[in-house]
């Protein structure tokens, strides 16, 4: 949670991201077995081993850190498990993935709930690719026009983001709903698209299916995903 939407190219050559990105891949080189569960929501594991069911993604987000306090501290969200972590600094990744996973861990972390029920993610990380740096302001304001009008009382947080893959599917957009637990990953989308994005799969559980690239919901039971996907 960055706060700004001007990153570098490369994410994972400097800063925070750099930092979580080094520290996942020699842990993924070091850990030979199934990953540990996170305190937070107990990991799924998969029968078989071709299923990548463990990909963990460092995103950044135009979000604003409204939790830390403390010189280059910053809000770091974890999904889907929907809390944020304050004052994370480069220093203390190792001790954050240490304390998430259920490992000793020698320090103290301020967590806080996700206060957002649902959470757009647009890639907008134009230093890495035009076309996404191009359309994703676009979105992101017919986005927030078409959730202005809603009048369920939802509190949608639509965020810029850097990238998310997938150069010849932008616009790409990340819905993540039912407070993080259900997240619809879409492409080529369009400011035309944005209302019917707000009212058919924010407020209606509908997937647009000419835009859909893939699908993740948390199992669990009960389900928190209260409302079944209708296509």
């Amino acid at each position: 949670m960055t706060g700004k939407s001007n990153w570098p190219a490369h994410i994972e050559d400097e800063g925070l991201a750099g930092a979580f990105i080094e520290a996942i891949r020699k842990r993924k080189e070091n850990d030979k077995m199934r990953p540990p569960e996170s305190r937070y929501h107990p990991a799924f594991y998969a029968s078989s081993e071709k299923d990548d069911c463990h990909r963990i993604i460092v995103t950044n987000a135009s979000l604003p850190s409204k939790y830390s306090y403390q010189h280059k501290g910053t809000d770091v969200l974890l999904l889907p498990d929907n809390v944020i972590f304050s004052n994370i600094t480069p220093r203390r990744v190792n001790a954050l993935l240490d304390y998430i996973f259920g490992k000793p861990c020698s320090q103290a972390f301020s967590v806080y709930p996700c206060p957002y029920s649902s959470l757009v993610l647009v890639c907008g990380h134009g230093n890495k690719d035009r076309r996404c740096g191009t359309i994703g302001p676009m979105l992101q304001k017919s986005l927030q026009q078409a959730a202005s009008q809603d009048e369920e009382g939802n509190h949608v947080q639509i965020a810029l983001s850097s990238h998310l893959g997938g150069h010849a599917f932008a616009g790409n957009v990340v819905i993540y709903t039912h407070h993080g637990q259900r997240a619809i990953w879409y492409g080529r989308v369009t400011p035309c698209y944005c209302k019917d994005i707000v009212d058919n799969t924010l407020e209606d559980n509908k997937v647009i299916e000419d835009l859909v690239r893939g699908i993740f919901e948390v199992r669990s039971k009960p389900s928190k995903c209260h409302k079944a996907l209708e296509w």
